[in-house]
């Protein structure tokens, strides 16, 4: 109750309990699961409690003991796109992988057929639109169609799953856990240019 009565901005004798009910959760995220990101598969005891404040209605899950809880309303009213319907990135001819490296994006894989599946498929789900900020991007990747190519710059140099596709006008996007993983896999698999060796 004081995490909303903070949000809020009104005090704790202004929230209301509406309802609790306990409840078994099928994973770590407690039925709110947050865009792009994965959670543990465990079965987890906790409870849905609804709250009033100012005529709204607000609901917050918690575990059994209450010490691990999530907001389901402003998570239910985050704004979202899925990517690969959105820039219509089906079926790509190409995927290629640039990383920065002074000052400058040098190709660091091409990705064969089995990979681009999976790599287009990363970013089939929906994903946090957020405000657009100052990165440097570490990454470019593009996708090559027979008509047209598409590039996403993402994750910045204090590593943050931010990404901009450069045809999004004023939109930022936070990148999913499987994207982040797929880029951390490919990135740790090859030496990229300018690499520093131990000679």
């Amino acid at each position: 109750m004081a995490e909303l009565s903070n949000k809020l901005g009104i005090k704790s004798s202004k929230i209301n309990l509406v309802s609790y009910e306990d409840t078994i959760f099928n994973d770590s995220s407690l039925g709110c699961p947050e865009p792009g990101k994965f959670y543990a598969q465990v079965i987890t005891p906790g409870w849905k409690i609804m709250f009033e404040a100012d005529g709204n209605i607000y609901e917050y899950h918690s575990n059994i003991d209450g010490s691990y809880y999530i907001d389901c309303t402003s998570l239910n009213n985050l704004e979202t796109v899925n990517a690969l319907e959105q820039f219509n990135l089906y079926n790509p001819e190409k995927v290629d992988i640039f990383r920065l490296n002074n000052g400058q994006f040098l190709p660091l894989i091409e990705l064969n057929e089995d990979e681009i599946k999976t790599f287009v498929e990363s970013l089939n789900s929906p994903i946090k639109i957020i405000e657009k900020e100052n990165c440097n991007f570490l990454y470019k990747v593009t996708f090559i169609f027979n008509d047209r190519n598409i590039s996403l710059f993402s994750i910045c140099e204090d590593g943050k799953k931010y990404g901009e596709f450069e045809i999004s006008e004023n939109k930022a996007f936070e990148l999913p856990d499987i994207f982040m993983n797929l880029i951390g896999k490919y990135s740790s698999s090859l030496s990229f240019p300018g690499k520093p060796s131990l000679d």
